[in-house]
């Protein structure tokens, strides 16, 4: 009679579950627009700098006025980006789904968030601090300068999509303050 292998049952359980998280981890990165044009190995790479955070419904990710710390990827979840008004409930500028990243120009200097961040439901977010990113530049320059370059594209065309939104809205101000 043949002998039971418990100790290899249980540890092929544990690694056939380990390996396809982590890659649905690199295939929800890959998907992401922030890494647009990234190979897979460079994914992977960036991978290893990334921190995973949960946060619970209603929980503040960041406020408005604190220091950029970090740029965030939505795994799972909604987020609410708002600016606080003194004498009413907050502004909500965005909501955010999974697949959307946020607070990428906190990778770029210091300066205090210009709004607040809220989770709607509870959420999963994989956080990329600028502390790792210099890391990453110091240990692998060519990825460093990927991730800048794509937060360049991306704050050059967040850019781009405001001001188009503020000339469309214009000729409607004007005719508000002059009908």
């Amino acid at each position: 009679m043949e002998k039971w292998n418990w100790i290899g049952f249980f540890w092929r359980d544990i690694f056939k579950r380990a390996i396809p998280r982590e890659r649905s981890r690199i295939d929800f990165l890959k998907s992401t627009p922030f890494f647009l044009g990234f190979s897979d190995r460079q994914i992977e790479l960036t991978n290893e700098f990334l921190h995973e955070r949960q946060f619970a419904k209603e929980e503040h990710i960041f406020e408005i006025g604190h220091p950029g710390a970090a740029l965030y990827l939505i795994e799972s979840g909604e987020i609410a980006i708002e600016i606080p008004q003194e004498k009413s409930e907050s502004i909500r500028v965005a909501t955010l789904a999974a697949g959307s990243f946020f607070g990428e120009l906190a990778l770029i200097d210091e300066a205090p968030r210009s709004a607040s961040a809220r989770a709607l439901v509870d959420t999963k977010v994989l956080a990329l601090p600028r502390s790792e990113l210099d890391r990453m530049r110091e240990q692998s320059p060519h990825l460093g300068a990927m991730v800048y370059r794509s937060l360049a594209q991306i704050t050059s065309a967040r850019l781009k999509s405001t001001l188009e939104r503020l000339q469309n809205e214009e000729p409607q101000m004007k005719m508000v303050v002059n009908g």
